[in-house]
């Protein structure tokens, strides 16, 4: 990281500490974060928060605490949806990619957002995707006849029992409420299998408070990146919007 930026990034977690306030412009997401980053009497902008976390993911230094502090930060403001989304897409596939479990026309075929893909190609982990060539049709005297169409149907979610292959990206989980917990204002939605069944998928709600009685059997879908803690496959949420329910 450069000199400069590591100032641009302190500056902007320094405020972060004390302030809160609006959300910068949105114009230049992909492009390679710089001197963004300054202290005000206002809060920092979207964009500041969003040049230091890509700053310090890209830097060889270790910021484990502060990243952790800037994320928590980051998912509360509200007004920063754009590029939460693009930090997202980009976080989340970063590893995916490097360790080859996923491909650049792999994200496109997913619908990740494009703009993470660019900061993932600046990274040095996507080429270039160029259009397919369209070849032209075979003449009639040799067209083969028409065949049924074998491609299998694509589903908008992961049921829960799949979410475990799907580690570090983000997705829409849903499965049948087997058990609930809770600890303060924090909520545990298990579903599958009960609590403490290893083979559950966990739906982990931070500082929600009370969200109701939920009767076993309820259809929950969770929509965030999917991690692990102690081998248990999971997804934290932050914002009770991310979590829809059905009977």
């Amino acid at each position: 990281m450069k000199l400069e930026n590591l100032a641009a990034v302190a500056s902007t977690v320094f405020a972060i500490t004390a302030l809160l306030g609006g959300c910068g412009t949105d114009a230049a997401y992909a492009q390679a974060p710089t001197q963004r980053a300054s202290a005000t009497s206002t809060a920092p902008s979207c964009d500041d928060v969003f040049g230091a976390i890509i700053e310090m993911e890209r830097s060889a230094a270790d910021y484990t605490e502060q990243l952790n502090d800037l994320f928590g930060y980051f998912s509360e403001r509200s007004d920063c949806g754009p590029q939460w989304d693009v930090l997202i897409g980009y976080v989340s596939n970063k590893g995916m990619l490097t360790n080859g479990y996923l491909t650049c026309a792999d994200l496109l075929y997913y619908n990740q957002n494009p703009l993470s893909i660019e900061l993932l190609r600046q990274d040095g982990l996507c080429e270039p995707l160029v259009e397919p060539v369209n070849t032209p049709p075979a003449s009639p005297a040799v067209q083969s006849a028409p065949q049924p169409a074998t491609a299998p149907v694509r589903k908008d979610y992961l049921d829960w029992d799949e979410a475990y292959r799907h580690i570090g990206t983000y997705q829409v989980v849903c499965g049948p409420l087997a058990s609930t917990g809770g600890s303060n204002d924090d909520v545990f939605l298990n579903l599958g299998k009960a609590y403490p069944n290893p083979d559950r998928f966990t739906v982990v709600l931070w500082d929600v408070g009370r969200i109701g009685n939920l009767p076993i059997g309820t259809t929950v879908c969770a929509t965030g990146t999917i991690d692990t803690y102690k081998d248990q496959v999971q997804i934290q949420v932050w914002d009770i919007n991310q979590v829809q329910v059905s009977n």
